[in-house]
């Protein structure tokens, strides 16, 4: 049975596989830290990023203009799309909602879809989005593109017409490229510079230490020495505690001290690199190292960001639509 448990896995994942080689359960950095889409967020520069991108796009308002025979754009709040791509695409979801889901989707995995309700007539009558790692994309001999896609329990099987399909940066017709992927390797690392400096605060600040006895310890003596000492004088709660040697006990510090390894330098970093991944200044997520306060200069870096960063994405959507 557990046999049968593993192939079953096994095929779930591969049949589950992106474009770019991503998996459900993530991918593990060079750090040793696995990336997925939950604990990715858990970076503050990563949240930062996202949110701000997405939240931007999602607040700008989605029009749909009709052009007459002399090509003036008139605004057409009467066509049927109009309502969907401005107000609502969804029963439970506002267009703000869905729009910001699909550009936290296109950000992290590269690709964001979303599910074509249509009426009896054959028009489109909502826009239901899916989870990018519940969608898999294939070429069919015939040229066409399949999408097969998991929504409420249920697998389907369609074409294009079934599937709104928003790429990110890449190109590729079967999806974009994964930033979730691409950056494994730097998110992972922020992650564990994160995770050490968790522990060295859990530590109370206490760098790791040796104890040294000038004779050969009893086994009650060891456990006492590794479990009791432990328990007492290890923790944030516990910090500036004095602790009592005797007996000819010797204290040694084996770690270097956390301004020696230059962690804070370490974790600015981390944040400068993941704000290279997603094209935001560092100032705009709340870094403020290394950057000069001058008004012009900041001004500059918006209209960069708006320029090189928000203008392509948002004429990705477009042409998509």
């Amino acid at each position: 049975m557990s046999l049968l448990r593993k192939m079953a896995t096994f095929f779930r994942r591969l049949s589950l596989r992106t474009p770019d080689g991503w998996y459900p359960d993530g991918q593990r950095s060079d750090a040793g830290e696995p990336i997925t889409d939950q604990n990715i967020l858990a970076i503050s520069a990563v949240w930062a990023c996202v949110n701000l991108l997405a939240g931007t796009i999602a607040s700008l308002p989605l029009m749909v203009y009709r052009t007459n025979s002399r090509g003036e754009r008139t605004l057409a709040r009467d066509h049927p799309l109009f309502r969907i791509l401005h107000d609502s695409p969804n029963y439970d979801q506002t267009a703000t909602d869905f729009w910001e889901y699909s550009s936290a989707s296109i950000e992290l995995w590269g690709n964001s879809y979303a599910a074509i309700e249509r009426n009896g007539g054959g028009r489109v009558a909502a826009l239901t989005p899916l989870r990018p790692d519940s969608v898999s994309v294939r070429r069919l001999e015939n040229g066409n593109l399949e999408y097969r896609w998991t929504m409420d329990g249920e697998n389907h099987v369609g074409s294009d017409r079934a599937i709104l399909h928003i790429r990110g940066f890449g190109g590729d017709p079967l999806g974009g490229m994964s930033t979730l992927h691409f950056g494994r390797h730097a998110f992972g690392l922020a992650r564990a510079i994160d995770r050490a400096a968790a522990g060295t605060f859990s530590n109370g600040m206490i760098s790791q230490t040796a104890l040294t006895f000038e004779r050969w310890l009893t086994d009650e003596q060891r456990n006492l020495a590794e479990t009791k000492l432990s328990e007492k004088y290890i923790g944030a709660k516990n910090s500036g505690r004095p602790i009592i040697l005797e007996g000819g006990t010797k204290i040694d510090v084996l770690s270097i001290k956390p301004e020696d390894a230059q962690m804070l330098e370490s974790r600015g970093f981390s944040v400068e690199e993941v704000c290279r991944f997603f094209g935001v200044p560092p100032f705009m997520v709340g870094h403020t190292q290394k950057v000069t306060s001058f008004g012009s200069g900041l001004e500059q870096q918006v209209l960069g960001f708006q320029k090189f960063t928000l203008r392509r994405r948002l004429k990705r959507i477009e042409q998509a639509l």
